[in-house]
């Protein structure tokens, strides 16, 4: 009678189960355990009774302001749009618009400005200046996209795209609609209405803000995208994920200023939308101010703290002299007051008016009515300095 021989396993044969059984383990554990969810980045969420502001305050709470006023919280939730920071790493920002929106959560509502390639139509008894286009050889090619760059020659976007206006010897004051781009209703009714002569700021979050800004400039317009800035009394993050702030490394801040710079190729001048913290801060506005004077752009500035460098380094600047929030008509009087006290220096009076809760009306109402003082209405360029002491 012969005796089994016992089973003996192999080397190879053993590797083989040790793997088929970790295959197996593995499979079971991807049944089993719940697959976690990607985080979701909402890019604008909450869309109040107002939809012309990309931050989360009133551009000025309360009564208009002069230059250099600090809008204090007075207790109210002002109407807003909140733009919180993307799920990205701190230092990233979306590379366009079209990303960021990409990244948006699924109840997230999205304000874009698609433009419809329709003509715009000059306002009534107003005289259009000559349309301006891009020069492809000021035009500068980025990761974030085409922004205005210093001609061969030296010539710059300033000067180049900036609209010229004779004085016809009535007193002038220039003008500036901001606030412009997340509501397109709104964006063309400031093109189409308005005269020529008035200047338009378009945030930067704007959904194809080029389509805005070509179409603002067929009409005749001077175009002006807006920087969102630290301000003490509004939420960082309610200014969105390009908000220039003095928490952040100098190289940051200016990592998101040529992303806004990018929005679009052929534009004369950028502006703050708020900033009474940031302007105070020479470490943090200077290398702000710095860029925007190499990409030989002008800069406007409603907190009328940024003067005297911008005069160090020669670069195109002016200081508003009075902001008039949404709602606020009756600071027309002061506009009247500018005009009837005359010119109190080589340069006219700049005037920034925030367009939501009828102020786009308010200002059409002013410009045309039979009592105002007679004036020009001019480009807010008219008020800049050449930045030469």
């Amino acid at each position: 009678m012969s005796r089994k021989r016992p089973l003996v396993l192999s080397r190879l044969m053993k590797a083989w189960i040790a793997l088929g059984a970790t295959v197996l383990l593995g499979l079971i554990v991807v049944l089993v355990l719940p697959t976690p969810a990607p985080p979701q980045a909402e890019i604008i969420v909450d869309v109040p009774e107002e939809a012309d502001r990309y931050a989360g305050a009133d551009p000025l709470a309360g009564a208009g302001a002069m230059a250099g006023d600090d809008p204090a919280a007075d207790g109210r939730e002002p109407p807003s749009m909140r733009v919180p920071t993307p799920a990205v790493p701190d230092e990233d920002i979306p590379l366009s618009p079209e990303d960021a929106l990409d990244l948006a959560g699924p109840d997230a509502v999205i304000i874009t400005v698609p433009g419809d390639g329709g003509a715009s139509r000059p306002a009534r008894g107003t005289t259009r200046l000559p349309p301006l286009s891009a020069r492809s050889d000021m035009v500068a090619t980025t990761a974030q996209g085409r922004k205005p760059k210093l001609g061969p020659a030296g010539e710059t976007p300033f000067e180049t795209y900036r609209h010229l206006a004779a004085l016809n010897g009535k007193p002038g004051i220039a003008l500036l609609v901001s606030g412009l781009g997340p509501d397109e209703e709104l964006a063309r009714r400031a093109i189409n209405d308005l005269p020529a002569e008035v200047s338009l700021s378009f945030v930067p979050y704007t959904k194809n803000l080029d389509v805005l800004l070509t179409e603002a400039v067929a009409a005749g317009h001077e175009v002006v995208i807006e920087i969102p800035m630290e301000q003490s009394s509004v939420p960082l993050d309610s200014l969105g994920p390009a908000a220039l702030s003095t928490e952040r490394a100098v190289d940051a801040n200016v990592k998101r200023l040529e992303w806004i710079l990018s929005r679009a190729p052929a534009y004369p001048m950028v502006t703050n939308y708020l900033g009474g913290t940031f302007s105070t801060q020479p470490a943090a506005i200077g290398p702000v101010l710095s860029t925007i004077k190499s990409s030989g752009l002008g800069y406007i500035d409603d907190t009328g703290m940024a003067g005297a460098i911008a005069q160090r380094m020669q670069l195109p600047y002016a200081a508003v002299a009075l902001v008039i929030p949404p709602g606020q008509s009756g600071l027309y009087a002061r506009l009247d007051g500018m005009l009837a006290n005359g010119p109190t220096g080589p340069k006219p009076p700049l005037v920034k008016i925030y367009a939501g809760d009828g102020g786009l009306d308010d200002l059409k109402a002013w410009i045309d009515a039979p009592s105002t003082p007679a004036h020009q209405v001019l480009p807010a360029s008219s008020a800049l300095s050449q930045g030469k002491s």
